[in-house]
């Protein structure tokens, strides 16, 4: 009897070390035997209520259930961190889950929380742990970006070490659990998948590296000004639209038949009478305005955008030798 008695004890004594040198036989046992205890379950439920917010987007919820720092600095860094994390969440680029195994040290719990990246080509499946303080009585969530906090130091709180420690140590049995499943066979390491689906390129659509940027901008808007020029050929060709507006000059204003009129001469010398209304210069350029000292027009021209737009033009009196200037 004695011998049965002390053989037993051998085995129990040396079924740790085994364990640890067989991950996979050892996924069985990191389980907490259920039923859980009263701190396991209210760490997990805690953690099941956190979780819900963030899926909900309930931020000052969220916010309620985490340990806040006593630093202003790393106060702004978890509520950054939040705002990040419901953004990826409502975007559909993260998935969480909780998982049942709940790890509990004194005032410190650690809980497993699966996630999927539906989006991402790599590593679509992680494994994550949410770590737990119990505060007043009550268990609060604390992020990573908090670890260095003074009131917490994680670092030196001997049973925050130990949970975080037994995830380490387990960390390969765990996924070897919860995360193979869910990779549906796909035995390709993530490299390997990455680089078996090659990307597929439309090689007519590609951008001709040789090729200027400039002239095919260049084409393109003289293309959208003739487009332009036909819808408006209903419009009578005006005199002035023959020329730059560079090679006019502005030379009198004067008032006829209560309006004002504007008098401009060429590069020859020549002189054109122009009133609101009139177009002048090679864009399209409508005049909109007279007054004291000078004419204001809109022309059409295309932005570096390719986009058709209105540009303001103004013609001084005072600077008839320079031509017309833009605001």
């Amino acid at each position: 009897m004695k011998m049965i008695v002390g053989l037993f004890m051998i085995l129990l004594v040396a079924t740790p070390a085994w364990a640890n040198n067989h991950p996979e036989s050892m996924a069985a046992a990191i389980d907490v035997v259920q039923p859980y205890s009263a701190d396991q379950k209210d760490a997990h439920q805690m953690a099941m209520k956190y979780v819900a917010a963030l899926n909900a987007g309930q931020s000052d919820a969220a916010s309620a259930m985490m340990v806040m720092p006593q630093t202003e600095r790393l106060q702004d860094k978890m509520r950054l961190m939040l705002v990040r994390q419901m953004e990826l969440i409502r975007g559909g680029d993260v998935v969480q889950s909780l998982l049942n195994p709940v790890r509990v040290d004194g005032d410190w719990a650690l809980v497993l929380l699966l996630e999927k990246h539906p989006k991402m080509d790599r590593n679509r499946v992680k494994l994550n742990a949410l770590l737990l303080q119990r505060q007043d009585d009550a268990w609060k969530v604390v992020p990573a970006v908090v670890y260095s906090d003074p009131a917490i130091n994680v670092s030196r709180n001997l049973a925050a070490q130990r949970v975080q420690r037994w995830y380490r140590r387990h960390q390969q049995a765990l996924r070897s659990k919860y995360v193979a499943p869910l990779l549906q066979g796909d035995a390709l390491p993530d490299a390997m998948r990455h680089l078996a689906r090659a990307p597929v390129f439309n090689i007519e659509r590609l951008r001709d590296p040789f090729a200027s940027y400039l002239a095919k901008v260049a084409k393109h808007s003289e293309k959208l000004l003739l487009q332009r020029k036909t819808s408006l050929a209903s419009r009578p060709h005006e005199v002035l639209e023959d020329f730059d507006l560079l090679s006019l000059h502005l030379v009198a204003i004067y008032t006829m038949d209560h309006k004002r009129v504007a008098m401009l001469e060429d590069s020859e010398g020549k002189g054109y009478v122009v009133t609101v209304g009139n177009y002048m210069g090679k864009y399209n350029g409508k005049i909109i305005a007279i007054d004291a000292d000078a004419i204001h027009l809109v022309e059409e021209v295309v932005n570096p955008a390719g986009r058709l737009v209105h540009k303001p033009v103004v013609i001084q009196l005072a600077a008839a030798d320079s031509g017309a200037t833009t605001k």
